[in-house]
């Protein structure tokens, strides 16, 4: 399928105006919404509760007493059961939020996103225009606005990538950033071995054993203990169905949300993250264009976890830049559901979800995406392909 770049730079902004306005009544209210009501506040409280409070860092994944800690750091009596499950180098990014009031805490995070998100679309090629509009993008505005950290992600994601080629010590250091949120990292190690970047895969371990340190003198070796002790909460979190299945956009809730059990849906999850990160290997080996490259290692990364949040889905925009920036032969259909990802998040990731479809459809993106990464694979390559690191 081509795709002239015009062609579908035209058909992209058309859609992402059309998408903008659908999303504008939740644009608005999260641009504006007050910081109490956004996902910052957990990290706010944490922040709250370490540098105004001196409570250890065990304290945090204590979910009743950290109930008592949103209360306390933001004066909403009726605030609750939005809990702390991130490990200790998380809080080297929060810790300095509590210094200022929640506001200003919210509103700085939002600009550092923002910047973020655009510059991980520059570092990968992409024109000052096409990136800002990737940057702005419904799904990129719903993660800024929510005061996640997926911009921060991402930077690291295609920063490592870049370094990759020239300084791999480097980029295996940067790519460490990305253990911040352990569960979108697990890809990382798969990639660097299935490349041979020695050096990239020596420069994440110190980079990770770094920032675990720098974590650990700051906040106590027994934060580390406390993270492992209560490893599963996150897990606990998503399969109770504390958070409904339909909000969460991983396979595992998907399947949840039609009906399926805890063990069957917890099994299928697995079955397709290991698909997943096949796919993904096979494409890091040498050989394979970057475009398809960057995809498998986004996709795959939203694929591993079944606690895959709205905001996560902003590591989209990095394949998505690539392919403004280069326009690979044959890859139209992939960007046409990578843009559809990061467009249709009102529509689709919302709407039908909350009371059509009663079930997330993001999943069926991803598995898309990966099926089509997979065709090329199962035919034969001929001596005249070339490729594309």
């Amino acid at each position: 399928m081509n795709i002239s770049r015009m062609d579908f730079a035209k058909g992209y902004y058309v859609a992402l105006l059309a998408a903008g306005l659908l999303a504008s009544p939740f644009l608005v209210n999260g641009v504006l919404m007050p910081a109490v009501h956004s996902d910052f506040v957990v990290w706010y409280a944490a922040s709250f509760g370490l540098v105004r409070e001196g409570l250890s860092f065990g304290t945090l994944y204590d979910l009743f007493a950290f109930d008592d800690l949103l209360r306390r750091a933001t004066g909403e009596p009726g605030i609750a059961g939005l809990p702390y499950f991130y490990p200790p180098t998380f809080g080297l990014l929060f810790y300095p939020a509590a210094f200022v009031s929640l506001e200003t805490a919210y509103y700085c995070f939002a600009a550092i996103n923002v910047a973020s998100i655009f510059l991980a679309c520059r570092v990968m090629g992409a024109k000052s225009l096409d990136a800002l509009l990737i940057a702005f993008t419904p799904m990129a505005i719903a993660c800024i606005a929510m005061g996640q950290l997926a911009g921060l992600l991402v930077l690291g994601m295609t920063v490592g990538y870049r370094l990759l080629g020239s300084k791999p010590f480097w980029a295996g250091v940067v790519f460490a950033l990305m253990t911040f949120k352990p569960h979108l990292a697990v890809v990382i190690p798969v990639i660097l071995l299935a490349g041979r970047h020695w050096r990239a895969i020596a420069g994440l371990a110190v980079g990770t054993g770094v920032f675990a340190l720098l974590s650990a003198l700051a906040f106590g070796f027994e934060a580390w203990w406390a993270f492992l002790f209560n490893g599963e909460t996150a897990l606990a979190v998503i399969r109770s169905g504390h958070f409904p299945f339909k909000v969460v956009f991983s396979n595992y809730t998907f399947f949840r949300a039609l009906g399926l059990g805890d063990a069957p849906s917890l099994a299928l999850q697995t079955l397709l993250a290991v698909a997943a990160l096949g796919i993904t290997y096979c494409y890091w080996r040498p050989g394979h264009r970057a475009f398809d490259k960057v995809t498998a290692l986004a996709v795959s990364s939203l694929m591993i976890s079944p606690h895959v949040m709205m905001s996560d889905c902003a590591l989209l925009v990095a394949p998505m830049a690539l392919w403004f920036a280069t326009r690979p032969a044959n890859s139209g259909k992939i960007a046409l559901l990578l843009g559809l990802a990061l467009l249709f998040w009102p529509l689709g990731g919302v709407l039908l979800a909350e009371f059509v479809l009663m079930v997330n459809p993001y999943p069926l993106i991803y598995w898309a995406i990966l099926l089509l990464l997979l065709a090329p694979l199962l035919r034969p390559r001929t001596a005249g392909q070339s490729a594309v690191q």
